[in-house]
């Protein structure tokens, strides 16, 4: 088969770098594929198209092959455009102009690069900083403030106000021949102003000893590829045609088990082990397992957050040893199942905590001794009275019924895994893998071995609540058992420290009028969507549902006198339940008129528009920013607050489902403080109730359902038959929610709102509501 030259694109290497390279690529296919004779000319046919499709395909690698089998809107097999379309939306986010030009500046000339090669490096760069056509200028600063030599920046700026970036490049080539001329006449390999010793200090040279820098004879003076020798690449490029292959000539060692061995025999139970993981391309399992085994621990530095600041919190953790060798022994027959006793170290800020079961026969004292090294070894001895400790537990309000039998379980499940991950035999880790799951299902623990499934009270739902997975095993670690699948499912009552729930209104007597205490006075719109009205003269909420389509676009809140807009679009889960499509807002957007600024919220990003200028935000990390009398406070995967004038605010509330759920999907909730001062000509589905209407509540008797009390209700001239239930408010807890006990209006709030609900879907996200 003829080689291409065209090496299989890497969708995971550096996801910082997704889209540039992604680009690259794609110029190099293009340039490949129009040197094989097919021109996607204006009168080009089908079968040209089909083979420059099938052959992107192909030479992409199968990565690729399974991201484009995922996509929407790929076209048929004759449609390149529609292929490179889906392509270039998945592998290249828009760009945020605010991170390009930081990135930009952070650029420097490295070593060994010419002036040139460094120029196309920040072109490159510019191309994403919107530098409003001042590129050239912004490139020729860079370069006159980050090169590496002096000679060449000090010729720079010889020239004065006058240099432009060409005469800039012609100066530095100049500047840099005229010193590779100079190093070759000299003799030496150093170019002037650069790479010069100022000082030279002396050190004892160890036996066998080499310079830094000094090659044996027979070494090959280029850098070479550690995995195949190769001098234009480095180990790390996905190019690399050794890069995950095994050498069978190499003297290195390779296999996972000697290798544990090695490192084992070498820290000669003197030494602990800290491992540290950089990024997923790493096995990081491994990495535990050594660690564990001596007497360390492994810390996993995340690649998309800082890892200067990951490394300083772990150093800060394990860097100051206080105790070593610590035993905490209790009398034999006074305890029972009592986790681990013995510990290698004790670090500052720490803690070491031993649970267990107190016998009958160990009486009202319990005795404890601890032993430890430092400077000199310690033996504490301690006696603790029971009926004390009983009573100083029951002061804590945290605890709960069974805490510290809780505790115990938590800390062997803990204790078992490290095991289980030091086995030596299947058959010993399948014993482990046993105790744990029964353990987990009997204390109602989520591990690697076990997930939680949460159900619905009336059965529509379920969310799994499982271990973090491991990006690079896809699955749960170490999840082992002949059945096919591969989760043990708990379906067990919620602990009572989980829920923040509010408390039931007591139970009214017919003919009343019903006043409820309710948490903080809020509007809010969430999940189904369920709209929940506070009206505080009554002290008392009303709730109702919209039965709208996918894609239709709701007024929330349409305030000409103040010029906010707060619309909502409405998305859908993936299937049919009970015959209902369930719709969700999976777009809010806050448009301020006066000043021409738009918030756009999705369950992917925050955007701010004001005119042409576009700032993009993720979810991923916490942000603030203000612009034009509207600030954006976005706290990390939880929520987001608009606040416009300081007078009206608005806070959208992200919530997740797990990765590819079959039915649910990501969407949004909306939360509008009452005392939002808008304008009386306020409108919308919760703007019209800015000025509360005049309302009455009587002939609470019972309903069909005996847990769901029915009413009269009088509003807008209108009397409404009205059932008492309850709603979730997930500001406190975003996963689960604390129910919120509400008057339900029917038939999509026929009644309670101005006209039907219809009347309130406007044309876009920044549109005013012109129908009352």
């Amino acid at each position: 088969m003829e080689k291409s030259g065209v090496q299989p694109f890497s969708c995971y290497t550096d996801p910082a770098t997704l889209g540039p390279r992604w680009t690259r690529w794609l110029t190099s296919f293009e340039l490949f594929a129009d040197g094989k004779g097919l021109i996607l000319a204006d009168d080009a046919t089908d079968a040209v198209k089909q083979r420059r499709r099938a052959l992107l395909l192909h030479l992409a690698g199968q990565d690729v092959q399974d991201v484009f089998s995922t996509l929407p809107r790929t076209g048929g097999a004759a449609d390149y455009a529609a292929a490179v379309t889906a392509l270039n939306t998945y592998f290249v986010p828009q760009v945020n102009a605010a991170y390009a030009r930081q990135t930009f500046h952070k650029l420097s000339q490295t070593p060994g690069e010419t002036v040139q090669q460094f120029c196309t490096r920040l072109r490159r760069a510019a191309k994403d900083c919107d530098f409003q056509g001042d590129n050239d200028n912004q490139i020729r600063d860079a370069i006159l403030n980050k090169c590496t030599s002096e000679y060449v920046r000090r010729k720079l700026l010889e020239e004065g106000p006058g240099l432009t970036l060409t005469r800039a490049l012609e100066v530095a080539s100049h500047c840099e021949r005229v010193e590779e001329q100079m190093a070759a006449m000299s003799g030496t390999g150093e170019r002037k102003g650069e790479n010069t010793v100022s000082r030279i200090f002396t050190a004892k040279k160890e036996k066998n000893h080499r310079p830094r820098g000094q090659m044996k004879d027979d070494a090959k003076t280029d850098r070479q590829c550690y995995r195949c020798g190769y001098t234009d690449h480095r180990g790390k490029d996905p190019k690399c045609p050794a890069r995950g292959q095994t050498c069978h000539k190499c003297n290195g060692e390779i296999k996972l088990s000697t290798i544990q061995k090695n490192v084992k025999r070498v820290m000669r139970e003197e030494f602990s082990l800290f491992s540290l993981g950089i990024g997923f391309d790493v096995d990081y399992d491994f990495l535990e397992r050594i660690a564990m085994e001596n007497r360390g621990m492994a810390q996993r530095i995340y690649a998309n957050h800082d890892a200067g600041e990951q490394l300083r919190a772990f150093y800060k953790q394990i860097s100051s040893p206080i105790l070593r060798k610590i035993g905490i022994t209790f009398p034999e027959d006074a305890v029972a199942n009592v986790t681990q006793k013995t510990f290698d170290k004790y670090f500052n800020g720490s803690e070491l905590v031993v649970a267990g079961r107190v016998l009958p026969s160990a009486g009202d004292t319990l005795i404890s001794l601890t032993s430890a090294m430092a400077y000199m070894d310690i033996t504490l001895q301690t006696e603790a009275d029971m009926t004390k400790l009983d009573m100083q537990l029951n002061k804590q309000q945290h605890s709960f019924a069974g805490f510290a039998k809780q505790m115990w379980a938590y800390l062997t499940i803990k204790q078992l895994i490290s095991e289980r991950s030091l086995a030596p035999t299947a058959a010993r880790k399948r014993k482990l893998t046993q105790r744990i799951t029964a353990l987990s299902l009997d204390h109602q623990f989520v591990t690697p071995l076990t997930a939680l499934l949460v159900e619905s009270e009336d059965g529509r739902e379920r969310l799994l609540a499982d271990s973090p997975r491991d990006p690079k095993q896809g699955c749960c670690s170490g999840v082992m058992g002949p059945s096919k699948v591969n989760m043990v499912y708990a379906t067990p009552p919620t602990p009572p420290w989980v829920h923040a729930t509010t408390s039931a209104p007591k139970q009214a007597q017919k003919g009343d009028v019903v006043l409820m205490t309710l948490p903080p006075i809020v509007m809010r719109v969430d999940d189904d969507p369920h709209f929940i009205v506070h009206l505080p003269r009554r002290n008392l909420d009303v709730c109702f549902n919209i039965d709208s389509k996918p894609g239709h676009i709701l007024s929330l809140v349409s305030d000409p006198g103040t010029g906010v807009v707060v619309n909502g679009q409405l998305i859908s889960t993936k299937q049919v339940q009970k015959n209902k499509l369930r719709t969700y807002f999976g777009v809010i957007s806050v448009f301020y008129q006066p000043e021409g600024v738009s918030v756009t919220i999705s369950t992917d990003r925050i955007t701010m528009t004001h005119g042409k200028n576009r700032n993009l935000f993720t979810w991923r990390a916490s942000a603030e920013i203000s612009q034009h009398g509207v600030r954006i406070s976005i706290v990390r995967n939880s929520h987001v607050i608009i606040t416009v004038t300081e007078n009206i605010q608005v806070e959208v509330m992200l919530h997740r489902v797990w990765r590819n759920h079959p039915v649910n999907v990501d969407f949004l909730g909306i939360y509008l403080p009452n005392n939002n001062q808008y304008s009386p000509l306020a409108h919308g589905l919760i703007g019209q109730f800015s000025q509360e209407p005049e309302m009455s509540l009587y002939d609470i008797h019972e309903g069909a359902d005996p847990l769901k009390k029915e009413a009269t209700m009088e509003v807008k001239g209108n009397k409404l038959l009205v059932t008492r239930g309850w709603q979730k408010d997930y500001r406190r807890d975003r996963k689960h929610g604390s129910n919120i006990f509400c008057w339900f209006i029917h038939n999509s709030g026929k009644g309670f709102i101005d006209g039907h609900y219809s009347q309130y879907i406007v044309p876009d996200l920044n549109s005013f509501l012109q129908m009352f």
